[in-house]
């Protein structure tokens, strides 16, 4: 499965002052992700699951391992595309992923694919500045621009009302834990 080309033009990747701005207007640049920020994407995909998910060191250890392999062999497969903010100063801020996930098929989708939103992170620093919202909106419009006809996703706590805002509605997925897992019930980040 590799990334369809898009029937419009990517968006231009200039600064822009984020949506909602606590301190004094800073200016972001939204730019696609490439396997050089495999590393950072790693890193921020970390930060979630540390705030959604109690884990041992070893076990958030062992996932970053897992998911570096996963994540470089879709990279190069073009079956994730990835978004970095970045600061003015180019420091990476926020990341976001799409992995073109495989679907069965059925009734009003097309085809056997299906973008999937993943690996949302903004560092703490910089969160209530509209850049999820903006990765998210590129997501929409990059999915749009090659034909498809959803956008899925799992949201957390923290980003159910950013997506809901931009759309997105539950669906009736349900799910079944088949061994014991120490998941966070009221989304706060877990104590150290």
């Amino acid at each position: 499965m590799k990334v369809p080309r898009a029937r419009t033009a990517p968006a231009g990747g200039n600064y822009m002052p984020a949506s909602r701005v606590a301190e004094p207007v800073a200016r972001f640049r939204l730019r696609r992700a490439t396997l050089d920020d495999l590393d950072l994407l790693v890193r921020h995909r970390r930060g979630m699951w540390e705030e959604i998910l109690e884990a041992s060191p070893r076990e958030y250890d062992a996932a970053d391992r897992a998911y570096r392999r996963w994540a470089r062999a879709r990279m190069k497969a073009r079956e994730i595309v990835g978004w970095i903010a970045e600061a003015e100063g180019g420091e990476a801020v926020a990341s976001g992923c799409v992995w073109l996930m495989p679907s069965q098929p059925r009734p009003g989708w097309k085809g056997t694919v299906s973008p999937y939103l993943m690996s949302m992170y903004t560092e703490k620093a910089d969160r209530g500045r509209g850049l999820a919202t903006r990765i998210t909106r590129e997501a929409i419009r990059w999915s749009k621009a090659r034909g498809f006809t959803v956008l899925l996703l799992h949201a957390s706590r923290f980003g159910k009302p950013i997506y809901a805002r931009e759309g997105f509605h539950e669906g009736n997925e349900m799910r079944l834990r088949l061994a014991e897992r120490r998941v966070r019930r009221d989304g706060r980040p877990r104590r150290r």
